[in-house]
């Protein structure tokens, strides 16, 4: 994030911004983790995450498709998609 904002600083009028994405859903993880590993972390994820949702590929490319194409105005953010995982939230009981 540090370095969004000092290359932003920078490099103007270059936009810079930074897209964080948290667990993205697919193939990679899943073969990586095992998939009983990944369902039970994804799982987890989403119950412990305000939105209870886990990203996919097309989440962080709408993202960034948002910043490149999209926005002329934005440099120096950072846009986390982690279904607000990194606001460190108890899990949300589900009713």
């Amino acid at each position: 994030m540090t370095m969004t904002l000092s290359l932003a600083r920078a490099l103007g009028p270059v936009k810079v911004n930074a897209v964080c994405p948290g667990f993205i859903q697919g193939e990679w993880l899943q073969e990586g983790l095992g998939l009983e590993a990944y369902h039970k972390m994804k799982t987890k994820i989403e119950q412990a995450n305000p939105l209870g949702k886990t990203s996919t590929a097309e989440d962080v490319a709408q993202a960034i498709y948002f910043f490149a194409a999209q926005q002329q105005i934005i440099t120096g953010e950072t846009l986390i998609l982690d279904g607000g995982a990194h606001l460190a939230m108890a899990p949300l009981s589900r009713r």
